[in-house]
């Protein structure tokens, strides 16, 4: 759950195989030792990171890569009890490619260290005399148990909850007052736990608690989240109805703090669908959200226009790319002005944007067109000159069903060469010549 990957494993090696302490999203026990990733890691004292084995010669021709399980990327911890003597790892596995970011390396990491801790704890266990030490040990080991466990909701950022359904009653570890902001122990009733998520959130929250209280399906859900202290969070919970052995009902949770991988989500949806200099959906999200409204809008009318800003390269030319990024901006601006919610604008790339819009006149499209470029020939100033410029459009409406997005922008762009070879600043509808 915390590195978002299919396989984790603690692997130990002996002298000819890797077995497996630990496993999750693998049925196998062990492997050959000569073709383990793992026992690359553990030559070094590093986190070993694979973004792609098909593209790496230590294993492209690897098994393990080109059959089963079909491995494409790994990051491991080695596993050392003493120094210089690494036995194992705590690894990574997935089947894309994938780069891990720096604070996931220092996550596993320090999860490494934890595994050690335990191993290390196994190993002076072992040499204690077990006869005469039993209650003791069994003492001490229950409590570097809790003790890791505390480490490790701390690195993790989740906690476990739960919730008797006859008394209402709360219980969260540690963890999960920390992510509330919260002195431990500190428990607000089940009412007031929800207050920490805001609208509409709330209310989706309690409907998702409330089908668990009531069918006894489990749940999971992603919400926007404010502490005590009032910082905003993005927050991950999911659970299910358990009885316990008297037959009382609880509702029991894990709660995690996603905020960071959140936030990563979104920079690498903004890097795939957001032109960097406007901010406006860039040309692969217009695909995508085009092909969506063609489906949405049946047999009404979705129109399309594409707009060019004429002699933009004689102005980059002329004025500096300095200016020509200006100038992109100022445009993108006044779009959005004249649009507002009408419908919605994209960059295409260099001079060209669109708009796409639910219109089923063309009066109303023509209009929305004399405003753009009336917009567009507004005075820009720059280096102590004003300077105008003129935008052309050319313009599509869809019929009916069957349009696809390459009909609707090959007919548009058609438009658009008509006005710029006659009469650039001006806007024409596809099939009017």
């Amino acid at each position: 759950t915390l590195f978002d990957v299919p396989i984790v494993l603690i692997s130990l090696l002996d002298e000819k195989r890797q077995w497996f302490k630990a496993k999750c999203g693998i049925d196998v026990c062990e492997t050959d030792r000569q073709i383990a990733f793992c026992n690359h890691t553990i030559l070094g004292r590093e986190v070993l990171v694979v973004n792609d084995a098909q593209n790496d010669p230590r294993f492209q021709s690897n098994p393990l890569v080109t059959d089963w399980p079909g491995i494409r990327c790994y990051a491991g911890y080695p596993l050392s009890i003493a120094e210089g003597l690494n036995v194992g790892t705590l690894c990574l596995i997935g089947f894309a490619p994938r780069e891990f970011a720096a604070c996931e390396i220092e996550k596993l990491e320090k999860l490494g260290a934890v595994v050690e801790g335990l191993l290390l704890a196994y190993q002076k266990q072992q040499g204690a005399k077990w006869m005469a030490e039993e209650a003791s040990v069994l003492a001490v080991d229950l409590q570097k148990r809790q003790s890791l466990l505390r480490q490790v909701e701390n690195l993790a950022g989740i906690g476990a909850w739960s919730c008797s359904l006859s008394t209402g009653e709360l219980q969260w570890s540690d963890e999960v007052f920390r992510i509330h902001e919260l002195p431990i122990g500190h428990m607000p009733v089940i009412a007031r736990a929800l207050d920490f998520y805001p609208e509409p959130h709330r209310t989706l929250v309690q409907e998702a608690l409330l089908k668990t209280f009531e069918e006894g399906a489990a749940f999971s859900f992603e919400a926007d989240f404010v502490t005590a202290k009032g910082n905003k969070r993005r927050v991950r919970s999911t659970g299910d109805r358990i009885a316990d052995p008297s037959g009382e009902l609880f509702i029991v949770g894990i709660f995690q703090d996603i905020t960071e991988q959140a936030a990563y989500d979104q920079h690498l949806w903004n890097l795939a669908n957001l032109d960097r200099l406007t901010g406006l959906p860039n040309r692969e999200r217009f695909v995508k959200v085009a092909e969506a409204r063609l489906q949405e809008i049946g047999d009404n009318k979705l129109s399309l226009l594409l707009i060019d800003v004429d002699g933009f390269k004689k102005i980059n030319d002329t004025f500096g790319h300095e200016f020509g990024d200006q100038l992109i901006k100022i445009i993108a601006d006044r779009l959005r002005q004249v649009l507002n919610t009408k419908g919605e604008l994209f960059r295409l790339g260099g001079d060209e944007f669109a708009m796409l819009i639910s219109f089923n006149e063309q009066l109303r499209v023509a209009r929305l067109c004399e405003k753009i470029l009336k917009a567009a020939k507004r005075p820009i100033s720059f280096s102590g000159k004003n300077i105008s410029i003129t935008c052309s459009i050319g313009c599509c409406t869809s019929v009916g069903d069957g349009w696809s997005v390459n009909d609707l922008f090959k007919s548009a762009d058609i438009a658009l060469r008509d006005v710029k070879r006659s009469a650039r600043g001006t806007y024409e509808f596809f099939g009017e010549r």
